[in-house]
């Protein structure tokens, strides 16, 4: 790692709200790593521009944030098993000279709610709300910890049942949107999944 330069970055728009700034700092600063960590504002269409900054300034590895979640993968050198079923990336790290995607979106919920919370998705139900990069994420961690039951609930309905077909075939959907049924898992996983029926009705909050 001598060759590097010590930076690590968030890419996003807007990005300028951040805390992976802090979060990072705080976490160098805690291990005596004398690296920095920034939010860098990159415009929808050049993720690509990022990654490659990210090649030629020997970066450490870099967050990313919407909207660049599932533009960014196309620059990559390889995802993890998990961003590539997801088809979404939150960080990319080094692998020797090649630029990794993976996604931690899921699993970081699901130890932030057992840690902090004292709450196990093991045989809850569940909501989600919105269904992008994150949300896909997190619906595929809870049906792989055990939750019966996920809904997605989203204004806009076909991603809405994009996020939900990673583990559910419907979305719960709210605010002049249609509210529909949710998908149920046996046996503590993603398998034995059950449509409930009904396309739902329109419901005005």
């Amino acid at each position: 790692m001598s060759d590097l330069t010590g930076r690590g970055v968030v890419i996003g728009d807007p990005v300028a709200h951040s805390l992976s700034p802090v979060i990072h700092r705080a976490a160098f600063a805690a291990c005596d790593l004398h690296y920095g960590f920034d939010a860098l504002r990159v415009p929808e269409g050049e993720a690509g521009v990022a990654v490659e900054r990210m090649r030629t300034e020997r970066w450490l590895g870099m967050s990313v944030t919407m909207p660049h979640k599932r533009a960014v993968i196309e620059a990559l050198d390889g995802l993890t098993a998990g961003a590539a079923s997801l088809e979404a990336v939150n960080c990319v790290y080094r692998d020797g000279d090649h630029l990794v995607g993976d996604n931690t979106d899921g699993e970081g919920l699901v130890q932030a709610l057992r840690r902090r919370h004292a709450f196990d998705p093991a045989g809850r139900r569940v909501v989600v709300i919105g269904a992008g990069g994150a949300a896909r994420a997190v619906v595929a961690a809870l049906a792989g910890h055990g939750a019966v039951e996920v809904a997605v609930a989203n204004r806009t309905p076909a991603t809405g049942r994009l996020a939900a077909a990673r583990r559910c075939r419907r979305s719960l959907r709210r605010r002049r949107v249609v509210c529909g049924g949710t998908c149920r898992h046996r046996g503590g996983g993603p398998g034995g999944q059950r449509d409930l029926g009904g396309d739902g009705w329109a419901r005005d909050r």
